[in-house]
C-alpha cells in the first residue's frame, strides 16, 4: 500500500499530465490492489514497466507506464512541501477529503 506522500505525488503528476492522458478512457480498477495486479499482469505480458496509480480526477485506480525517478522524485518534493504548509490541501491530495474539491490556498 502506498504511503500518503507518495499518493499524493501521483495525484499531482496526474493532476500535471492533465485528465484527458491520466483518467481519460483508462479502466478504474476499484482499488490499488486490483490496480497492481493488472499493472502486474500487463508488464509480464509486454516490454513496458507499469504501475497501478491513484487518479487526481475521479479518485479510482489507473495503470499507466512507471514515472521515472526524477518525475517521482518532483512529485514528492511537491507533495512534502504541501504537507509541511498547506495541510488541508496535502490531506486532499493524499485521498483524504471526499468532497472533490481542492480546498483553498489561504
Amino acid at each position: 500500500m502506498v504511503d500518503d506522500v507518495l499518493y499524493a505525488a501521483h495525484v499531482i503528476a496526474g493532476a500535471r499530465y492533465g485528465q484527458a492522458t491520466t483518467c481519460g478512457s483508462n479502466i478504474d480498477y476499484g482499488s490499488e490492489s486490483s490496480a497492481s495486479r493488472a499493472a502486474a499482469m500487463k508488464t509480464h505480458e509486454g516490454a513496458e514497466v507499469l504501475e497501478g496509480y491513484p487518479c487526481a480526477f475521479c479518485r479510482g485506480w489507473h495503470i499507466g507506464r512507471k514515472m521515472s525517478e526524477d518525475e517521482l522524485a518532483e512529485s514528492v518534493l511537491l507533495a512534502e512541501w504541501f504537507q509541511a504548509r498547506h495541510s488541508d490541501v496535502f490531506t486532499w491530495l493524499a485521498g483524504g477529503n471526499d468532497q472533490g474539491e481542492v480546498p483553498e490556498l489561504g
